[in-house]
């Protein structure tokens, strides 16, 4: 711990100036200081990491305000991290320019969902777009009517008896906010009675085809694929 050491030899000196002992010592601890710290520094900055060398750097000027490798490693440090610094806010706004222009093509193509993760996506990372807020506020809506529309489509053929139908529109509804318990629920239990439905035909023409009874083991297929078409 050379910080430490050089700390007590110079509280040494403090007590007694002109001891030999202790100015060699801290001649020598502190020519090891600067050196350890200069590598250091000057390897962060040839690794590109210039806040770490910057630090480094400073160590030494602390003890030597007017060494000149860490001065020049100071000042080539902070000139690459300003540089980095700009090039990476350019790249930052490029890749959400691209984000926001691949949320809006999803808007287009009438993907909401997709482009409603963008939007969120481009807002996490800049929280205040204005773009992303709007297009969440967009997607939003649109998925909520896409939704409402399905579901009333579905409740409309439930009221019919057409479970076939009714669980289309729900899994349509489902696409658009798969996460809803309400829906979720719903379409499972559309799922229940129409399995309910079709199970009795599928049945019975499992029993003719054991029996060879083929005519009428078509026909319990086609009566159940009446209720189920994708059975």
């Amino acid at each position: 711990d050379r910080k430490q050491a050089m700390s007590e030899i110079k509280e040494a000196l403090r007590i007694a100036p002109e001891h030999q002992k202790a100015n060699l010592a801290l001649a020598i601890i502190t020519e090891k200081h600067i050196e350890q710290h200069l590598k250091k520094g000057e390897s962060d900055l040839l690794k590109g990491s210039y806040a770490a060398a910057l630090v480094e750097f400073g160590e030494v000027l602390d003890t030597d305000p007017n060494n000149p490798r860490a001065t020049r490693g100071r000042h080539e440090a902070e000139t690459k991290a300003e540089a980095a610094s700009i090039e990476l806010s350019r790249k930052l706004e490029e890749d959400l320019n691209t984000s926001i222009a691949n949320a809006q093509k999803y808007m287009e193509d009438e993907k909401y969902r997709d482009a409603l993760l963008a939007f969120r996506g481009i807002l996490a990372l800049d929280p205040g777009n204005m773009d992303a807020a709007a297009g969440i506020k967009s997607a939003e809506g649109f998925i909520k009517d896409k939704k409402d529309g399905l579901w009333l489509k579905g409740e409309r053929y439930m009221d019919e008896g057409s479970f076939y139908l009714a669980l289309k529109e729900y899994r349509g509804a489902l696409a658009y906010d798969p996460d809803d318990a309400t829906m979720q629920s719903k379409a499972a239990a559309v799922e229940k009675l129409l399995s309910a439905k079709v199970a009795p035909f599928i049945e019975d023409a499992a029993q003719n085809e054991e029996k060879e009874k083929f005519p009428e083991a078509v026909a319990s297929y086609e009566e159940a694929l009446k209720y189920d078409p994708e059975n």
